[in-house]
């Protein structure tokens, strides 16, 4: 007597039976669906050992500037909600980098793209062609790498390739990701001209690139004597100490001292802070 439950060669209604590969494909598809972690390029997240070693750097500066401004390590403790801000501040900057980076490879990844439209591929096969392309000159481990494999994997699904695009601008919190993904996403749902519109993105990512290389090369010099400047009270106060002990006694031990030194230390850090706001030039 046969069975009537389903086999392994039955098909359920409504679904289309595939050969070994097409199930094949499919089931490779849905492994990069599920493994592939989409990730916010405007938060930062620091790895268990990042995060360990940022810490014990910022606590460093800490017991360095206790010594300096206060002879003691108690007002390390006094001052150790200051890490919660060194954290952030870092993080801050380790994203913009990431940002920075992204954007750099975003133009790689715009110049094969646009090679691949005017040789009169369609935009899926053109983002397949330049996923093989980042793999060969970013490498596998790059974030356009990754971002493009998922793209590839997902349009295999038929998903629009413009709700990709306009999903990673918003992902990666880089303006110009963000303007080509919504010129893109315009220009696909109503005809226009896609090879324009990744030739004339890929230009003026390309523009704002070198302006920022030029500002970068004239302020070389300038952000160096920022950070020598920056040290420069610090080495101060160190050079007094180890060649003329006790002169600074008189600050150190008191209530006094203790006010004038606070008062010292708070108006180093807004300098400091207003240095790096001066030669911190964006595009």
């Amino acid at each position: 007597m046969q069975r009537t439950g389903q086999t392994a060669e039955s098909v359920r209604p409504g679904e289309r039976r595939e050969g070994k590969t097409g199930w094949r494909k499919a089931a490779r598809a849905d492994i990069n669906q599920e493994s592939h972690v989409l990730t916010d390029y405007r938060v930062y997240r620091f790895g268990t050992g990042e995060a360990l070693l940022t810490l014990l750097e910022g606590a460093a500066a800490l017991l360095a500037i206790s010594w300096l401004f206060y002879d003691t390590w108690i007002a390390a403790a006094v001052l150790s909600p200051l890490l919660i801000f060194w954290m952030k501040q870092v993080r801050l900057y380790r994203c913009e980098k990431r940002k920075e980076k992204l954007n750099l490879e975003f133009r790689e990844a715009l110049n094969s793209l646009s090679v691949s439209v005017r040789a009169g591929m369609s935009v899926e096969n053109a983002v397949a062609e330049t996923e093989k392309s980042l793999r060969l000159v970013l490498g596998e481990n790059s974030c356009m790498d990754r971002e493009f494999s998922y793209m590839v994997s997902q349009i295999s699904l038929r998903v629009p390739a413009e709700k990709l695009f306009l999903d990673f601008g918003r992902r990666s919190g880089v303006e110009d990701i963000e303007n080509f993904a919504a010129v893109f996403s315009t220009a696909k749902r109503f005809g226009g001209s896609m090879t324009r519109v990744i030739v004339s993105t890929a230009e003026s990512i390309e523009e704002r690139i070198e302006v920022r290389r030029e500002i970068d090369t004239v302020l070389a010099s300038k952000k160096m004597e920022q950070r020598i400047m920056a040290l420069m009270p610090c080495g101060i106060i160190l050079y007094m100490r180890v060649a003329s002990a006790g002169f600074l006694d008189v600050l150190y031990g008191s209530a006094f001292g203790a006010v004038v030194m606070s008062a010292c230390l708070a108006m180093y850090a807004a300098a400091v802070v207003w240095g790096m706001k001066i030669v911190d030039i964006s595009v």
